[in-house]
């Protein structure tokens, strides 16, 4: 995470200077240039080099004239986007308490070890975790039955409410996936069935 800031804050620095030295106007317009180039049949002779300067004792030279600085720049108008205060407050709330949306946490009782007799014979062992395994199967058959009735209701209120297709579409996909993976797991296991 440092590091990613390290490099961001040394990229932005480099960009910044770069910025602030790169010539307001190219010296000549490049496609005169080789337009011009193209026009005529020979190569042009190269520019001569200045002469390299000597110093003189004396007063200094001025110094070039100093470059405006990206501030000074005009700024195009940019629109910031306003944002509803009931957005703000619903954010300040839910980084502080939480998002009432999300569901709560189970808790859950510490597994229990199997005895040692259990432990010793694999075959024991075997139906043990077999035994744990539908014992999740059925907690989650007995779940899901409540939670797609929520869902459902949620669905409906959504719809009478008017919100929005994406949320809709989302609580729709969510209602069927659940119904889907219980449908499956109680063809698969279908001991798992509520009495009737």
């Amino acid at each position: 995470m440092i590091r990613a800031a390290l490099l961001a804050t040394v990229a932005f620095v480099g960009l910044t200077a770069a910025a602030m030295w790169w010539p307001d106007e190219p010296a000549q317009d490049p496609v005169a240039v080789i337009s011009e180039r193209r026009s005529n049949d020979e190569a042009p002779a190269p520019p001569a080099l200045p002469a390299m300067p000597t110093a003189t004792p004396g007063p200094s030279a001025p110094a070039p004239p100093s470059r405006p600085h990206a501030a000074s720049a005009p700024v195009p108008d940019v629109t910031v986007p306003r944002v509803r205060p009931q957005a703000v407050d619903a954010l300040r709330q839910a980084r502080q308490h939480g998002d009432p949306r999300t569901p709560p946490v189970a808790r859950r009782e510490p597994r229990q070890a199997p005895p040692p007799e259990i432990l010793d014979d694999p075959e024991r062992y075997r139906l043990y975790e077999q035994g744990e395994k539908m014992a999740v199967y059925a907690s989650f058959v007995d779940a899901s039955k409540r939670r797609i009735a929520e869902l459902e209701s949620l669905v409906a209120q959504g719809e009478r409410e008017g919100l929005p297709p994406e949320q809709l579409a989302e609580g729709r996909r969510k209602l069927e996936a659940l119904k889907g993976r219980r449908e499956a797991l109680l063809e698969r296991f279908p001991d798992l069935a509520p009495p009737q």
